[in-house]
């Protein structure tokens, strides 16, 4: 079976008006630590963004980013 976080119902694909993926990207790296869960960010986005909560392994980090 195919299992995604969106399937899951623990992400979200968005875009924000007159930014890019990247910018938004940006915003979200800086702040981090303001989100109550550790986030996982894809990175090879382009004109949207995702954020997840899925955490495929063990980890400590607050941010995980990965090329989907």
């Amino acid at each position: 079976m195919y299992i995604s976080a969106h399937t899951l119902g623990r992400a979200i694909d968005f875009n924000v008006k007159d930014m890019t993926s990247d910018e938004v990207n940006a915003v979200i790296r800086q702040n981090v630590n303001k989100f109550e869960y550790p986030i996982r960010l894809e990175l090879n986005t382009d004109g949207w963004s995702h954020i997840d909560t899925y955490q495929p392994y063990p980890s400590e980090a607050n941010l995980i980013e990965f090329k989907g």
